[in-house]
């Protein structure tokens, strides 16, 4: 009889995609929360009735995405490389375990962190959409919490969702749907590939799905944008600001 580990040595532990999907869904939430704020207060400054009309919308909305998106990359880049440099420097060892989780990190490969960090970013951009929109449709930034609760919701669902059906058979049907349909494919195309359970061209059809809707999500989210900027006292519904008239 011989004693074998739970996880392959060539295998990501289970413990570190958790950490990955938990990293995802905190930094989109956070960083999109604060394009939500933005918008909001922009309300507040008669500077913006100008903008809006002379500005392309798209250009707008975008460049407050990319924005916060270059500042976050940033403040994570130096949060991790300084963890990086850190274990490589050989003052300390990297654990193994972390109590009763491996941490398998020799089993990270550049690939996994490039597909992560493609995955990690596009969904960023997707869900920044989301919160500019419904950003736009509050008059105060203290309403925020309760209008962009359906968006909070999608992330959870789509985090835990991975944890609890893709985790466990990554070669199912549903998994493969979960990873590729764009609101859920940032957390479940991760679990896939961490587990070698998707092929490149199931990886690369994920990636278009996501950059397509990423792109037209950008583009609704511009269009009614002004329509939110301009808009004061009671707050809109969703489908008020889309067929509110500029």
């Amino acid at each position: 009889m011989e004693k074998g580990k739970f996880t392959s040595e060539n295998e990501v532990s289970v413990f570190v995609i958790y950490l990955m999907l938990m990293f995802i869904l905190m930094a989109v939430m956070m960083y999109g929360t604060t394009i939500a704020t933005g918008v909001a207060s922009e309300k507040a400054s008669r500077v913006m009735e100008v903008i809006v009309t002379k500005v392309n919308p798209l250009a707008m909305i975008f460049g407050k995405i990319f924005g916060i998106a270059l500042a976050s990359l940033v403040q994570f880049a130096a949060f991790f490389g300084s963890i990086a440099l850190y274990l490589k420097s050989g003052i300390v060892e990297p654990a193994q375990s972390l109590g009763n989780f491996e941490l398998n990190l020799s089993a990270l490969t550049a690939e996994h962190c490039v597909y992560f960090f493609i995955f990690f970013l596009l969904g960023y951009l997707l869900y920044a959409s989301l919160y500019a929109v419904f950003g736009s449709m509050v008059s105060r930034p203290e309403e925020l919490n309760g209008t962009t609760m359906p968006i909070s919701i999608l992330l959870m669902v789509s985090a835990f969702s991975g944890i609890l059906f893709v985790m466990d058979d990554p070669t199912s049907t549903l998994s493969k749907f979960m990873a590729t349909f764009p609101f859920t494919s940032p957390f479940n195309m991760i679990i896939l590939i961490m587990k070698d359970a998707a092929s490149f061209a199931e990886i690369s059809l994920s990636i278009a799905l996501l950059v397509i809707t990423t792109f037209v999500f950008g583009y609704f989210a511009a269009k009614i944008y002004p329509k939110g900027i301009l808009h004061f006292g009671e707050n809109l519904k969703l489908l008020q600001l889309i067929t509110r008239k500029s």
